[in-house]
């Protein structure tokens, strides 16, 4: 029989081995660990080994990729729920840990995280390159290196495999559009939302998200983490976990992200919001299809969560295409134009830069783009 205890913190599996005499000796082994979790699955491993109690084939303790994953994740969890971590790094943790466990395990096996190389991470990134833009692959192999990091931290591998993958940085972006393009598309997609709110054209989201973003200068982050109305934990600051619901009227919106906190009226999407579903059918189960009311504004049907990133990437290159504009910008080039679009008109910058939710103007001042015909109004003064 074998059993773990407790003892100055760190649990201890007790077992019995039968020496080369026949006799039957108590014994105990370290499991390296604080963490119940850990020691019950060691335990079972052990029990494993032991089940001929002749056997003493005692290794160092080490969990293998799927099991670290599972922890590290509900770990995440857990400081997510203490508002110690933002769900929006939780939601990417989960997608890009999970896919680099899947293909460890499908390549290489289920092995142990201190088997885990540099050699069998390379692997991962080559895969990923023909699957995903290169800028994508920076952001998997950070999250990567957080999880290797913290495994370390824990004491769980003595040499990180990744100290010697360099992370490339993603490919530099236009900032701003252009202002030919900033109003073609702006005035498609105002175009839509008139043939929308009149019935005229099928709801399509995206092009809704879109819209909102060019009419509040939201990051495209919080435009997807829109709720229809604040939920318990939604409050606070001081914490990094982000929230961002309209008010019981929809006329303003509170957005907490990037530790700020900011409150912006919505008077002027207020017509499209009126029009947005608040409820949707999932297709999921065939013989149990239902409606639900949807938590988001913008709530994607499979997960009942906002969309990632790297979706809306994908569709936002879509968007470019569809309106005949340069798909090297981002959604969020789109945030820099609003900037720039309202200084043009003269709007009071330390206001956007409020509206923004930057810390000082001086962040806004790095972000206003503004082009060489802005100043002619400047210059043609020195005559005067």
């Amino acid at each position: 029989m074998s059993s773990i205890y407790k003892c100055n913190g760190y649990f201890y599996y007790q077992y019995s081995e039968i020496d080369t005499n026949g006799r039957r000796k108590r014994k105990q082994k370290s499991l390296g660990t604080k963490d119940k979790r850990e020691a019950e699955y060691f335990k079972q491993q052990y029990d494993i080994q032991f089940a001929n109690p002749l056997r003493n084939p005692f290794k160092k303790n080490s969990l293998p990729i799927s099991k670290s994953v599972e922890i590290y994740i509900d770990d995440r969890q857990k400081e997510v729920n203490r508002g110690l971590r933002s769900e929006n790094t939780l939601r990417t943790d989960k997608v890009v840990l999970n896919l680099f466990s899947s293909y460890t395990i499908d390549t290489f096996g289920d092995v142990n995280i201190d088997e885990i190389s540099k050699r069998m991470i390379m692997s991962f990134k080559e895969k990923r390159l023909d699957e995903v833009c290169p800028s994508t692959i920076s952001n998997n192999l950070r999250h990567i290196k957080s999880f290797f990091s913290k495994i370390k931290y824990d004491g769980k591998i003595e040499i990180h495999p990744m100290d010697d993958i360099k992370i490339p940085q993603s490919a530099k972006r236009l900032n701003i559009p252009k202002e030919k393009d900033w109003d073609k598309l702006y005035e498609y997609l105002k175009s839509y939302k008139n043939d929308f709110i009149k019935g005229n054209a099928e709801y399509d989201f995206f092009k809704v998200m879109i819209w909102i973003q060019m009419n509040l200068g939201l990051r495209i982050g919080e435009v997807s983490s829109i709720k229809w109305q604040k939920d318990k934990e939604d409050k606070g600051t001081g914490h990094s976990r982000s929230y961002v619901f309209l008010s019981n009227s929809n006329k303003e919106l509170t957005i907490y992200f990037k530790r700020r906190l900011r409150v912006i009226p919505t008077d002027i999407i207020s017509d499209v919001i009126k029009t947005i579903p608040k409820q949707q059918t999932i297709f999921r189960w065939t013989k149990n299809r239902r409606t639900i009311d949807n938590k988001y504004v913008f709530e994607n049907p499979n997960t009942n969560g906002p969309f990632q990133i790297n979706s809306i990437a994908r569709m936002f290159k879509k968007l470019m295409r569809e309106v005949c504009i340069s798909d090297d910008y981002t959604s969020h080039s789109l945030r820099h134009g609003w900037c720039s679009h309202l200084l043009r008109k003269g709007a009071d910058i330390y206001k956007v830069s409020q509206l923004m939710g930057h810390s000082v103007v001086q962040v806004t001042e790095i972000y206003s783009h503004l082009i060489p015909k802005d100043f002619k109004g400047v210059l043609s003064m020195v005559d005067t």
